[in-house]
């Protein structure tokens, strides 16, 4: 469980496929993660996910099989491959009582 929100979002409807896997791809490694697949801007995504960090897909980062991870706190914005942000996100979890 990780002590933060985390919420996958695509930068359109083109790439929704590819954060549906993103987000599978997180659950599976047991986090508690969601996703924004509606068809609103992509800054009123980022908007409304308020804290915690943004998952961000799009034809870039499909190619790569990566994601973009925005810290919303921080404001720091870095690119990594979806397996890197689960290490990443696993650095931060806690067991559940």
């Amino acid at each position: 469980m990780l002590p933060f929100k985390v919420v996958v979002m695509s930068v359109s409807k083109k790439f929704d496929d590819y954060a549906l896997k993103v987000h599978k791809d997180m659950m599976d490694a047991g986090f508690q993660v969601d996703i924004d697949i509606s068809d609103r801007k992509l800054h009123s995504k980022v908007r409304d996910a308020q804290g915690g960090y943004a998952c961000i897909v799009g034809s870039e980062e499909e190619g790569a099989g990566s994601v973009t991870i925005r810290d919303m706190e921080a404001n720091k914005v870095e690119t990594r491959s979806v397996q890197d942000a689960i290490s990443f996100f696993r650095k931060f979890s806690v067991q559940e009582v």
